[in-house]
């Protein structure tokens, strides 16, 4: 067959397509050119972002303040709209187009923030402790009675606001006011001293009488007495030591004869050394353990000797309290107040005696000495 110039050129394009891919489809057309290529696909639109979900509003603090409300989530931004196919060229064995590409999908929206946390209550103040309640006081001891029984110790307030106030403990219960009763002999009470114990006298026997009237010695009983009227303080304590073995109780004064020119001075060497004298003595006694009380009669101002009660009062006094044996100083002063002197200006009158003799049972009352 003979083929003209042009049907060669047409053989040979539809030819060759068919030799290059399987896949084209079959050559066709008019002498006017090849086939219109197909149109590349629109590119999917990008979906929309998401919005951000609301931030949950703070919860409510125990006591403290609301939490802020949550700020709303950015939007997300919409996603960029994928661009068109480029169309395939027109003309013979045009290629296919390139497909869209997809769209950018938008970015998902900020999540809103939470709100704060709100700030706790503070804790309410702990109540004070209640103060405690003060202990009951001491009881008083009766005269002469044993010692009362000590107040319990209050109760302390509770714990809380304001504590209560704690309970005050209950007042110690008072002395009985008696001693426990005794039986003794006449001879068991030794009198030493001067002659402010001899003269007139009397005053042993008002405190015998009042002894017998107690019962403690038998009512035909007397005392052992052994004062000596103006002797020193050496000397009366010699009459103790030349006996002393029945002397449970010794009531006595001393001291006014070594003392009774010195001016007034407590703290002279005269005085101290009587003072010490005395101390040596209480000291004896307690070694030899016969003795268990002793009553000592201090001078009052004498008109005689006015300086006798003032040096002799300090020093005394302090050893007396100081003894390692139960001693009591009577201070005769303050009943005396310049009265009840004798005709000599220096002893005791009939109604002085008394006073002193009841003053000796005064203190041994007070102290349960004898009773």
């Amino acid at each position: 067959m003979k083929i003209n110039r042009n049907q060669g050129a047409w053989l040979v394009g539809c030819l060759a397509p068919t030799l290059v891919g399987t896949l084209l489809t079959a050559c066709a057309g008019t002498d006017s050119g090849g086939p219109t290529g197909t149109a590349g696909t629109s590119g999917a639109a990008g979906t929309t972002g998401s919005a951000g979900t609301t931030g949950a509003a703070g919860s409510t603090g125990s006591s403290g303040s609301t939490g802020s409300a949550g700020t709303f989530g950015t939007a997300g931004s919409t996603g960029t709209a994928g661009s068109t196919g480029t169309a395939g060229s027109t003309g013979q064995g045009a290629t296919t187009g390139s497909a869209g590409a997809t769209g950018t999908a938008g970015t998902t929206g900020t999540a809103g923030r939470g709100g704060t946390t709100g700030t706790a209550g503070t804790t309410g103040s702990a109540g004070t402790s209640g103060t405690a309640g003060r202990g009951g006081t001491t009881g008083t001891a009766g005269r002469g009675g044993t010692t009362g029984t000590a107040g319990t110790t209050g109760s302390a307030g509770t714990t809380g606001t304001a504590g209560a106030t704690g309970t005050a403990g209950t007042t110690g219960t008072g002395g009985s006011g008696t001693c426990p009763h005794m039986m003794m002999k006449g001879t068991d009470f030794c009198t030493i001293g001067d002659s402010w114990i001899a003269i007139p006298g009397s005053q042993v026997t008002t405190l015998e009488n009042h002894l017998k009237t107690a019962g403690v010695i038998p009512s035909g009983d007397h005392f052992d007495r052994r004062e000596v009227s103006g002797t020193t303080l050496s000397a009366i304590v010699n009459t103790y030591t030349s006996k002393p073995s029945n002397c449970k109780i010794i009531v006595m004064d001393g001291g006014g004869i070594d003392l009774f020119t010195t001016p007034l001075d407590p703290n002279s060497t005269a005085v101290t050394n009587v003072v010490n004298m005395f101390k040596t003595f209480l000291q004896k006694l307690k070694t030899d353990g016969y003795t268990q009380h002793v009553i000592y009669s201090l001078y009052p101002v004498i008109p005689t000797t006015k300086n006798l009660n003032g040096n002799m009062k300090p020093g005394f006094s302090a050893a007396c309290a100081a003894s390692p044996v139960d001693c009591h100083l009577v201070d005769l002063e303050p009943l005396f107040m310049g009265q009840h002197f004798g005709s000599d200006n220096t002893h005791p009158d009939a109604t002085g005696a008394t006073i002193i003799g009841d003053a000796w049972w005064k203190a041994m009352q007070d102290n349960c000495i004898a009773q």
